[in-house]
């Protein structure tokens, strides 16, 4: 039995002629008998964060009948339109949008042609940084701050991480002027400030940056204080060595061993006692005119740093004002570390005084040696 298949057919035509003419009544009535066009959109786009605000950066690489974009953000709630007039080439989209909650933000852009045609939305995010970001934030730490010689000041910083991009210490100098010095090296290691005026303070602020692509830097709110010791190392500029036990004045070659060594601000040379020739035994003594009366808290001592066998151990202080008679003013011992310098209280200060003798009276090794890198008084 045959069957008629052209009743289905002419079903099947008539449905697909009316289907057309209703798609053909929307475009009427939507498009006005027009082409739907659609801008080229924004490239690229990323959202980098800032304090309070946010960059948003994109990139327009064709289509140049752009001719506006449109960025909304907070759910579309805000937005803000910005002209455009395109090149022959690549176009670079930097918009900064400020006052905007801390948090993370989400963002979407359009484009626009002349004819007031949309583009499709480009979507990103990203984060807002304020006041509770910098509330949790602290300066960088550090191992000690000594102040060895006069004027200087030496931090032994703590390693920090990435997000710390710098780290400033403001300071008075010894000419009375506000000085800063800044690091950025986040590893542990040492800075010396060599002019810093003695018995003042510094002030160390740290800065941070909560990402890499991050606009702008955070300062820690409060300062933390490097407290400088009351009694600073004195300024050893004006002395003079007026007499001293032994030297060795050749052995130890032409930068060292001999006694001004252990007041030149540089603990990589040093005073020897003598050995060649002769090794005169215990005491070992040196004087020295200040140049002026100065009260004597305690010593500053740096044994030799690349031999121990002349680190002192026991001595004593004598003082003077006219160079001539000599008054005891105290005792003292150093540690047996020739690592660093040692700072070494008297048990009292002294009468104030224009001379001073430094005497002595052994040592932590066996032989008769002395060897001394700095030796300062405070």
């Amino acid at each position: 039995m045959k069957k008629n298949w052209l009743p289905v057919f002419m079903a099947m035509m008539i449905l697909t002629v009316a289907g057309c003419q209703k798609m053909d009544a929307y475009k009427d009535r939507f498009q006005k008998g027009k082409e739907i066009s659609y801008p080229g959109i924004l490239d690229s786009l990323k959202i980098l964060p800032g304090n309070g605000r946010v960059m948003l950066t994109g990139l327009f690489m064709s289509d140049p009948k752009i001719v506006k974009y449109r960025i909304y953000w907070n759910g579309g709630l805000d937005s803000m339109d910005q002209s455009i007039t395109r090149s022959a080439g690549v176009d670079t989209v930097r918009q900064i949008i400020n006052n905007l909650q801390e948090g993370n933000g989400s963002f979407a852009v359009r484009t626009f042609d002349a004819a007031g045609n949309p583009s499709v939305l480009v979507n990103a995010s990203g984060n807002i940084y304020g006041s509770n970001y910098q509330s949790g934030i602290i300066n960088r730490g550090f191992r000690s701050a000594e102040n060895p010689f006069f004027g200087r000041l030496i931090i032994d910083w703590l390693e920090t991480n990435t997000t710390v991009v710098s780290t400033s210490v403001a300071y008075t100098a010894v000419d009375g002027s506000s000085k800063t010095f800044e690091t950025r090296n986040i590893s542990a290691h040492k800075d010396t400030i060599t002019d810093i005026r003695p018995g003042t303070n510094a002030l160390i602020i740290s800065r941070y940056l909560p990402e890499p692509a991050a606009i702008d830097t955070f300062a820690v709110s409060g300062a933390d204080t490097i407290k400088l010791d009351p009694f600073p190392p004195f300024n050893r500029a004006g002395w003079v060595i007026t007499g001293f036990s032994d030297q060795e004045a050749t052995g130890e070659g032409t930068a060292n061993g001999r006694t001004l060594y252990a007041f030149d601000n540089n603990p990589a040379t040093f005073w020897q006692s003598q050995w060649s020739g002769s090794s005169p035994a215990y005491p070992h003594w040196v004087t020295v005119d200040m140049g002026s009366s100065n009260v004597i808290n305690g010593l500053l001592i740096w044994p030799r740093q690349n031999s121990t066998s002349g680190t002192p151990k026991d001595g004593k202080i004598e003082v003077s004002t006219d160079g001539i008679g000599w008054m005891a003013a105290g005792t003292f011992t150093v540690q047996n570390n020739n690592t660093a310098y040692q700072r070494i209280a008297l048990s009292q200060p002294t009468a104030p005084a224009r001379y001073v003798k430094i005497i002595f009276l052994s040592n932590y090794a066996a032989g008769p040696y002395l060897a001394l890198a700095e030796l300062n008084l405070y």
